[in-house]
C-alpha cells in the first residue's frame, strides 16, 4: 500500500527539482516521437515478462509464483520511474512542457501534464499485472477498480502537491506590488510552504477519506467493539469508515490523522467479515499502538528526512563528478554541457537515494513501528493469541505467503514469533522499545550532522572551489579552439573573480572587451570588479562609473542600475547612487517573476546608500 504513495512522491520531487536546460537536446517533434517510443516499448516487456509468468503459473507453487510477481512488479515500478528521470533530465521533458501560452499564466498544469505521464507508466504495470494478482490474491476485483485502488494510494500526495501549486499560481497574479514581492520572496514562499503544510496534515485526511470513497461503518456490532475498545484506550477519533480499496477484498485496517477531529479508523469489509470480535480487538489494539506511539508523527518526518538525504547525496556526487572531470587532462567540456551533467547527475542521486533510503533506512524504521505496534497488545489485553489468530487467517485467507516480508513489514510468521517469544519474555517488549529509541536518536544526529556539514562556510568554500576550477580548466580549453570568443574570456573573468585571483580576472575582462567592446554584461561585470574589489591596486570607482554607464545606457536592467549604482557610490556621487538604486528596484519590480527572489537584495541596496555611517 505505502508503495504506491512513495513512488509518486519521488516522481513529484524528481520533477520539481528540474531546472530548465538553455539548449534542449531535441525538438519538441523529436521529444514527442522518443517518449512514444519509450513508452510502448515498456509497455510491450512489461507486458511480455507478466504473460511469461503468467503461463509458467501451473506447475509452480503458490510462494515461487507469488515471489516472482512481487519482483517483476517492483523492477517494472522502478523502472517507470527510471524512465520518468529520462525524459526529465534526458529528453529535457519540462521545458517543452512549458511552451505552451496558458502555462505562462498557470505554470502548474505543465507540472500536472508532467505527472500524468508518470501515471500512465504506471498504469501499465498496472493493467499487465491485474490478471496474476487476482489468481494470487484471491481477489477477483476488477482492472477499473484495480488501477483506480492504485492509484487512490498515491492520490493524497498527488492532490496535495496540485493543490499547493495550484494556490501559487492564484497569488502570483494578485496585481498588489507589495504583496507579490512578499510572497515571491524566500521568507514569503517559505511562510506559504508552512502554512500550507501545517493546514493540510491536520485536516487532510479528511480529504482522503472522501478521496479514497470511504463510508461510515453502520452502528451494530462492529462499530460497538471499536468505539468501546477505542474509548477504552482513551484515543479520540473522528469516525469509523469502511475501506473499500480493490473492492473491498482486501484485508487490512489502518489509521490516520494527527489530531483526532480529523482522525479516521479504517477496516476493509472482508477484514470484519472475516475476524470474531476478540480479533477484531487485538487489530484495535495494533492500530491504537501507532497513535501512542506518535508513529505518524515519526513517518512525517522520516519523509522530511528523505529530502535532506538527497540534498547530502546531490551535493557529494555533484562534487566528486566536477572532481573526477577537472583531474582529467582533457578536460570533459564541463563548461558546455554543465547542466547536462548536473541534471544527471541530480537524477541519478534521486534513483539512488530512493532505493537506499525507503529500502533500508526507512524500511528499517517502518517494520520496527510495525513490531512495536504489535506489541502494544500487551498493554490492551492480557496476551497476544487473539492477534496471532488474526495474522494466522490472513495468512490463511488472503494469499499472502506467511513467510514473505516486505520493506515495510516483518512476515507474518516472524510478527507471530517475536509475539510468542514476547509472551514468554516481557522484557523483550522494553528491549524493542529502547532499540527503536535509539535508532532514531541516530539517525537524527547523522541527520543533523551532515546538515550542519553541509551548509558550513568551509564546506560551500571548498564546493565553489572546485567547481570554479573545474570551470576554468574546461574554459581555457574551449579557448584553445576558439581564442576569439568573447564569452570564454568572460566567464574566465567571472570565475577568477569568484576564486579571488583579480589580477586575472581583470585581465580576462580586458581581454573580453577588446573582442566586444560593447558588450553590457561584460561591462557590467568588469564594473562591478573594479567598484567592489577589496584589493587598492585594483579598486577603480572612477572607471567602474565609465563602464556601469555605458552598461546601463545600452540595457538598462536593474542588475546594470545596480552596478551604475554601486559604482557611484564608490566615488561620492550619493545622490545619483540612490537614484540609479531606486531605478534598479523599480525596474525589478517591474519584471517580479524573473527578479522576485532579489527583491530584498535591492531593498538592501537602496537603504545601505541611503544610510550616511557606510558613506566614504
Amino acid at each position: 500500500m505505502y508503495s504506491q504513495l512513495i513512488y509518486f512522491v519521488c516522481a513529484i520531487l524528481m520533477y520539481s527539482f528540474y531546472q530548465p536546460n538553455e539548449t534542449p537536446f531535441f525538438s519538441v517533434q523529436e521529444t514527442l516521437l522518443l517518449v512514444l517510443l519509450v513508452m510502448m516499448l515498456f509497455s510491450l516487456v512489461t507486458g511480455i515478462r507478466f504473460s511469461r509468468l503468467a503461463k509458467q503459473s501451473g506447475p509452480v507453487d503458490h510462494a515461487m509464483l507469488e515471489s516472482r510477481f512481487t519482483k517483476i512488479s517492483t523492477q517494472h515500478t522502478l523502472a517507470a520511474l527510471g524512465l520518468f528521470g529520462l525524459m526529465i533530465y534526458g529528453l529535457c521533458l519540462p521545458d517543452f512542457l512549458m511552451k505552451p501560452d496558458i502555462v505562462s499564466v498557470v505554470p502548474s498544469l505543465a507540472s500536472f501534464a508532467g505527472i500524468l505521464i508518470f501515471l500512465l507508466l504506471m498504469m501499465t504495470v498496472w493493467k499487465f499485472s491485474h490478471k496474476l494478482y487476482c489468481r494470487i490474491y484471491h481477489n477477483p476485483v476488477s482492472l477499473f477498480s484495480f488501477i483506480r485502488s492504485n492509484f487512490a494510494f498515491a492520490l493524497p500526495a498527488l492532490t496535495f502537491w496540485i493543490t499547493i501549486n495550484f494556490c501559487s499560481d492564484l497569488l502570483n497574479l494578485v496585481p498588489h506590488e507589495g504583496f507579490h514581492g512578499f510572497i515571491t520572496s524566500d521568507h514569503g514562499d517559505v511562510l506559504f510552504f508552512l502554512v500550507f503544510m501545517a493546514m493540510a496534515l491536520i485536516a487532510g485526511p479528511a480529504m482522503i477519506q472522501k478521496l479514497w470513497g470511504c463510508k461510515p461503518l453502520e452502528p451494530g456490532p462492529h462499530r460497538n467493539c471499536i468505539e468501546s475498545f477505542c474509548n477504552k484506550a482513551e484515543m479520540k477519533f473522528s469516525d469509523v469508515l469502511y475501506w473499500p480499496l480493490f473492492g473491498g477484498k482486501m484485508i487490512t485496517a489502518g489509521i490516520m490523522g494527527l489530531a483526532h477531529p480529523f482522525r479516521y479508523i479504517l477496516v476493509s469489509p472482508a477484514l470484519l467479515r472475516l475476524l470474531t470480535a476478540d480479533e477484531l480487538e487485538a487489530v484495535m489494539a495494533h492500530e491504537i499502538g501507532h497513535v501512542k506511539k506518535n508513529h505518524m508523527t515519526f513517518y512525517l518526518f522520516f519523509l522530511s528526512g528523505f529530502v535532506i538525504f538527497i540534498y547530502v547525496l546531490i551535493e557529494i556526487l555533484t562534487l566528486l563528478v566536477y572532481s573526477l572531470s577537472y583531474s582529467l587532462d582533457d578536460g570533459l567540456g564541463i563548461m558546455a554541457h554543465a547542466s547536462t551533467l548536473t541534471h544527471i547527475t541530480e537524477s541519478a542521486c534521486f534513483i539512488l537515494g530512493f532505493v537506499l533510503y525507503f529500502r533500508f533506512i526507512f524500511g528499517f524504521f517502518m517494520r520496527n513501528f510495525e513490531r512495536q505496534a504489535d506489541t502494544y497488545i500487551f498493554t490492551m489485553m492480557e496476551n497476544a493469541v487473539h492477534l496471532i489468530h488474526t495474522f494466522e487467517k490472513i495468512a490463511m485467507n488472503s494469499g499472502i505467503s506467511s513467510n514473505k516480508p516486505n520493506w515495510h513489514h516483518f512476515s507474518i510468521r516472524e510478527r507471530i514469533g517475536f509475539l510468542k517469544a514476547c509472551e514468554n519474555d516481557k522484557s523483550l517488549v522494553e528491549t524493542h522499545d529502547k532499540k527503536l529509541k535509539k535508532s532514531l536518536i541516530l539517525f537524527s544526529f547523522v541527520l543533523v550532522f551532515f546538515s550542519l556539514i553541509l551548509y558550513s562556510p568551509v564546506w560551500q568554500n571548498h564546493k565553489q572551489q572546485v567547481l570554479s576550477q573545474a570551470f576554468l580548466h574546461d574554459i581555457q580549453g574551449q579557448m584553445e579552439k576558439d581564442p576569439e570568443n568573447p564569452a570564454l574570456y568572460e566567464l574566465s573573468g567571472n570565475v577568477y573573480q569568484e576564486l579571488k585571483s583579480y589580477e586575472k580576472a581583470v585581465v580576462a575582462y580586458e581581454t573580453a572587451l577588446k573582442l566586444s567592446p560593447d558588450n553590457p554584461r561584460i561591462l557590467n561585470n568588469f564594473a562591478w570588479l573594479l567598484a567592489t574589489c577589496p584589493m587598492p591596486q585594483i579598486r577603480n570607482p572612477e572607471k567602474a562609473v565609465a563602464l556601469a554607464s555605458k552598461a546601463a545606457g545600452i540595457m538598462p536592467a536593474p542588475e546594470f542600475l545596480d552596478t551604475l549604482a554601486e559604482s557611484l557610490f564608490g566615488t561620492g556621487q550619493i545622490q545619483k547612487a540612490m537614484e540609479n538604486s531606486a531605478k534598479a528596484l523599480e525596474a525589478a519590480k517591474a519584471n517580479p517573476m524573473h527578479y522576485g527572489n532579489q527583491m530584498e537584495y535591492y531593498e538592501g541596496q537602496r537603504k545601505k546608500f541611503a544610510d550616511k555611517s557606510l558613506r566614504p
